[in-house]
């Protein structure tokens, strides 16, 4: 078998034992609804709240 042949052949099998691509990151087409973009908007203040209070104990290590 010529080696060229041999390389195609080692080559195809490869490629069916690959794992399939998986998607991390969302596609520009993804957006976020108007609902929730005013939701998040209106609650922002108190979603800060709870983050700082959540941290308040914490000192910055520098």
């Amino acid at each position: 078998m010529p080696q060229s042949a041999l390389g195609m052949a080692s080559d195809a099998s490869t490629n069916s034992l690959q794992k399939p691509i998986i998607q991390i990151y969302s596609t520009p087409n993804d957006e976020v609804t108007p609902f929730w973009k005013e939701k998040y908007e209106k609650d922002a203040k108190k979603y800060w709240d709870i983050f700082y209070k959540r941290h308040q104990d914490r000192t910055l290590l520098g």
